[in-house]
């Protein structure tokens, strides 16, 4: 609970911040940024009026187009996002509002800190089974009986450590692929509210641009793990779910997947 309060707060925000990079929008930049920006958290908050009023957009150094959003107040944008047109670039900020709006960085951090602290009772009871399996050893030098006791125990103790060991790294992955099924529909959610926002149509024409590179590319089939290990939806799902909203994509032709291939999970807008 302390670290919750520590990380949501300010300062842990602001330390985020630090580690990923990100810093306050150069003059030149914000001249360009900041009054798109004021629209698309105007918009925002016309959606969602509980929004708070000090979020802020920073910039990072990354020549990939995309953004992200960091605690309740923060909004990240690569330089590589600079070159997009405003519709498209409102598009990918609005949708990065929809994940603050739905508090979806706020489930991200108390998934990772709880499973830190599962990670840190697992290291405790081995731990504590290594120095009863010292204790016992060590009594079992007086005495014949204890010398079988003690190797019995020994014996439980390192099958114990090796179910342990494999019970927390199915716990692992199970809490991974909870957590990225998750981030899979907050992407959609979020791809929602920036149709609500009336930026579905900049978004869009966004996600159609990294299909068409996708498409120029030749990759290999994604096979079903890691569908199931993506982080977001595939693109194509992403458009159509954008269609069903009623979004017009530009070019409708692209959502039919090629017959002889199977493109891996979307880009991570």
């Amino acid at each position: 609970f302390i670290m919750q309060m520590v990380i949501y707060s300010p300062l842990g925000e602001g330390f985020l911040r630090r580690q990923l990079g990100a810093c306050r929008l150069p003059a030149e930049v914000a001249q360009r940024i900041d009054p798109l920006f004021a629209k698309v958290v105007e918009r925002a908050q016309k959606v969602n009026p509980h929004l708070d009023d000090k979020i802020t957009l920073f910039l990072k150094e990354d020549d990939s187009v995309n953004a992200a959003a960091v605690g309740r107040r923060t909004v990240i944008l690569n330089t590589g996002a600079l070159s997009l047109p405003n519709d498209q670039l409102a598009g990918i900020l609005t949708h990065e509002m929809g994940h603050i709006s739905h508090k979806d960085t706020d489930l991200l951090l108390a998934v990772t800190i709880g499973n830190g602290v599962v990670a840190l009772a697992f290291g405790a009871i081995q731990l504590f089974v290594s120095l009863l399996n010292m204790l016992v050893g060590f009594l079992s030098r007086f005495h014949s009986i204890l010398a079988l006791v003690g190797m019995m125990f020994s014996l439980a103790a390192q099958l114990f450590a090796f179910l342990l060991n494999l019970f927390q790294q199915f716990w692992t992955f199970l809490g991974s692929l909870a957590t990225k099924y998750s981030g899979r529909k907050q992407e959609l959610r979020a791809d929602e509210f920036a149709v609500n926002c009336g930026a579905g149509k900049g978004l869009s024409r966004v996600l159609t641009t990294f299909l068409e590179e996708e498409d120029a590319q030749i990759r290999p089939a994604a096979g079903l793990l890691a569908r199931f290990t993506a982080t977001h939806p595939e693109l194509r799902a992403r458009l159509m779910a954008l269609a069903d909203l009623g979004v017009p994509i530009e070019r409708p032709e692209l959502l039919v997947s090629p017959l002889n291939s199977s493109r891996p999970p979307g880009r991570c807008v």
